[in-house]
């Protein structure tokens, strides 16, 4: 390029700012045994986007066990429990003697599969699930359990995060002897509410975190919580 005085002028230089893309949520829905105690459940044909894939299974017996969550796979690929949760008593409540909450992760691809969760026995159990996408990592970062009965449910405090933009999934166990309806703090509702039988219920709240923090999610305005499980998650 040359000026109107006949000089060469400097050459102009492109700089290009990439960002990273931001982090989104879509619920992939959820799958129950009706009521049934199964030793199987299958969430069939669900198509994730390139990212995570994060299912929370619950499980809860009545003297038939206590059973364990033996596998959970995607597409024919093994999950990963990022945490989890239990408690057993003779019962705890509503004939609960034992009860398992675990919140599971993989690494995914643009791909459509089946999520299968295997128990080693018959057990009510349910499942939900969500596909996130733009996270740096796809790992775990923080993580906190908790449990109790008689007593509204609390997760308690995560650890402070590592990085600034991460995901948070919490999900709740609860036994309650009627239908009722109940509020999330510290997370948003993830809208994804199912029973395992007419008295245990799975749950999740979500938070998709712009800084640094800590994250302490709790459930409020049920009128009678007889036993629970709390587990969150973060992801980077």
């Amino acid at each position: 390029m040359v000026n109107t005085n006949g000089t060469s002028a400097p050459a102009v230089q492109v700089r290009t700012v990439t960002f990273p893309p931001p982090i989104t949520r879509t619920t992939k829905g959820t799958a129950t045994g009706n009521g049934a105690q199964v030793s199987t459940l299958t969430k069939a044909a669900v198509t994730c986007e390139a990212g995570l894939l994060i299912v929370n299974v619950a499980i809860a017996n009545n003297g038939t066990g206590p059973e364990t969550i033996t596998s959970v796979t995607y597409n024919g690929n093994a999950m990963t429990s990022a945490a989890t949760k239990s408690n057993t008593g003779s019962p705890l409540a509503l004939n609960l003697t034992s009860c398992v909450l675990t919140t599971y992760y993989l690494a995914v691809t643009d791909e459509t599969g089946d999520i299968v969760v295997t128990l080693s026995g018959d057990s009510w159990v349910a499942l939900e699930a969500v596909n996130v996408t733009g996270l740096a990592d796809n790992l775990p970062d923080q993580t906190v359990t908790a449990k109790d009965t008689l007593s509204l449910p609390d997760g308690d405090t995560t650890g402070t995060t590592t990085t600034s933009d991460e995901y948070v999934e919490s999900a709740c166990f609860v036994a309650i002897p009627t239908d009722d309806f109940w509020t999330w703090n510290g997370v948003t509702y993830g809208s994804q509410n199912v029973r395992l039988n007419k008295s245990f219920f799975l749950d999740s709240g979500y938070s998709i975190l712009s800084s640094t923090g800590t994250v302490h999610a709790t459930i409020t305005d049920i009128v009678e919580a007889k036993a629970w499980l709390f587990v969150t998650v973060t992801f980077s």
